[in-house]
């Protein structure tokens, strides 16, 4: 393998090299498809096209593995939860008999109507 793609695993190295053959060959014939040196400047810039390819797919593929590794250690991901405060169950109780509304309970307890919902349905 030429050194210039010592970076590149062999899996990914193989259709690099069969690129760079038929440009080679094509570059022997002196076949010219194109005038002006495009040809070359295109062939370069489906290598670089390639290799980027290759290189977003490892990304993507290393990213999930660490995610999946972290998942199976038990790191949640995301903002912590709040906690439920003490005063949630005597404001949870004037909101049941209908004293306070769903938004004078959440503000109460300093919280958005999402969160107080959310831990009305964890309560039970």
């Amino acid at each position: 393998m030429p050194k210039l793609f010592h970076f590149l695993r062999p899996r990914h190295a193989l259709p690099l090299l069969l690129l760079l053959g038929s440009f080679t060959a094509l570059h022997a014939q002196q076949i010219a498809v194109k005038t002006n040196g495009l040809m070359f400047a295109d062939i370069v810039l489906q290598l670089l096209s390639y290799v980027a390819q290759v290189e977003r797919e490892n990304i993507h593929r290393r990213q999930a593995e660490g995610i999946a590794a972290a998942r199976a250690r038990g790191v949640r991901f995301g903002r912590p939860r709040k906690p439920c405060p003490p005063q949630f169950e005597l404001v949870r109780d004037s909101y049941e008999a209908g004293d306070i509304t769903r938004s004078q309970a959440a503000k109460c307890l300093g919280v958005c109507v999402g969160t107080f919902d959310r831990w009305m349905r964890e309560a039970g």
